[in-house]
């Protein structure tokens, strides 16, 4: 469990899920959301071209109507995403 500026997110397996979301409820914890994540277990640096096209493609998916969330497991330099930024 972590807290957030208002909120608590509560990290459990996939198959827990539900019975968590309901335990909490038991419990009076209101809750804003229950939802399945990615989140991933090995990152990749990113540099270059191929942060380039990584990012014109992680656009092209967010801007796609079909597509309701994107994951990525990739880690990029602040420096790096600034100099691909338009200006």
């Amino acid at each position: 469990m972590e807290k957030e500026e208002d909120h608590f997110v509560v990290t459990t397996a996939f198959e827990d899920l539900h019975t968590v979301a309901d335990e909490l409820k038991k419990q009076d914890m209101p809750l804003s959301a229950v939802s399945a994540v990615y989140l991933p277990t090995t990152t990749v640096d990113v540099t270059g071209d191929h942060a380039k096209g990584l990012l014109k493609l992680l656009d092209a998916l967010e801007d796609n109507d079909d597509v309701t969330h994107v994951w990525s497991n990739f880690e990029m330099d602040d420096s790096e995403l600034e100099s691909l930024e338009p200006a």
